[in-house]
This record gives C-alpha cells, sequence and structure tokens, in this order.
C-alpha cells in the first residue's frame, strides 16, 4: 500500500479501525472513570493539572501541554532523552492511575506500567514531523 504514517518507516496499507464500545461497560458510560469530562489531577512536586480522563481502548490521561511548559510539538527524544521529564510523566501516570481506579495504592503502579498513557495536547500549529516534513496548522483537522 501507499499509506504513510508519520514515524513508520516505510508506507504500507491502511488499516481502519472501528471501536463500537470501547469502554467495555455495554453504554459507554464508564469511559470517564471519575464521571467527569475534566479532572483536577495533584500530582504532588509535579503540579496540578486540569486533565481528561479517558477508558477507552488504552487509558489514556489527556493534558493540556502548556502546563507541561510544552508547545505541543515536540517530538519524541524531547522527551525520551530528558530524564527529568520521564519522571514527571511517570509520577503523572502513576496518580493518575490511582484516580482512575486502574490501582488500589501507588505502589502498584509498578505492576501496571504503561497504562494509563500520559497525551498532551496543543492547539494546531507548523511543526516539523519526526520523518522531517514540514505540516503547516491548516493541514491538521
Amino acid at each position: 500500500g501507499d499509506f504513510e504514517l508519520d514515524g513508520v518507516t516505510f508506507p504500507a496499507a491502511e488499516i481502519q479501525l472501528e471501536f463500537i464500545d470501547p469502554s467495555d461497560d455495554g453504554d459507554a458510560g464508564a469511559m470517564f472513570p471519575t464521571g467527569n469530562l475534566v479532572d483536577t489531577l495533584d500530582v504532588p512536586g509535579v503540579g496540578s493539572f486540569e486533565v481528561t480522563m479517558i477508558t477507552a481502548g488504552i487509558p489514556t490521561i489527556f493534558l493540556n501541554a502548556a502546563d507541561l511548559g510544552y508547545t505541543g510539538i515536540e517530538l519524541q527524544p524531547a522527551i525520551n532523552e530528558d530524564k527529568g521529564a520521564l519522571e514527571r510523566f511517570e509520577k503523572i501516570r502513576a496518580y493518575g492511575a490511582l484516580r482512575m481506579g486502574l490501582i488500589k495504592s501507588l505502589e502498584d503502579a509498578a505492576t501496571r506500567q504503561h497504562t494509563p498513557k500520559v497525551a498532551f495536547v496543543a492547539p494546531a500549529q507548523d511543526y516539523v514531523s519526526s520523518s522531517g516534513k514540514a505540516i503547516p496548522a491548516s493541514a491538521i483537522d
């Protein structure tokens, strides 16, 4: 196929997915585990953040990039090569997992590595993808 996805080495066939009931509760009511669209997540030593926590597909915590000191156009090395950033994200992940009811204590976070995912979002803006391709903000829909 000729479908290209930034971060993937070569083109391939596009596979489209449809999630019928991603929260796996029958009526999608548990998609927001706290019952709120937006919560304040207090993370000692890191900060207090307005977040959206979702348990659909892969449990994820969404934060505003600016609240973390980012612009939203950082590429993977900007995070993965910053030990301090990785420690902050891990702490956010652990406190989020606790708040989402995915673990019973912070110590349990070590046994539930990788979820919830932590994602930061920002308004559309021009950026350069990991493949080096310039993407104008107007192309983001």
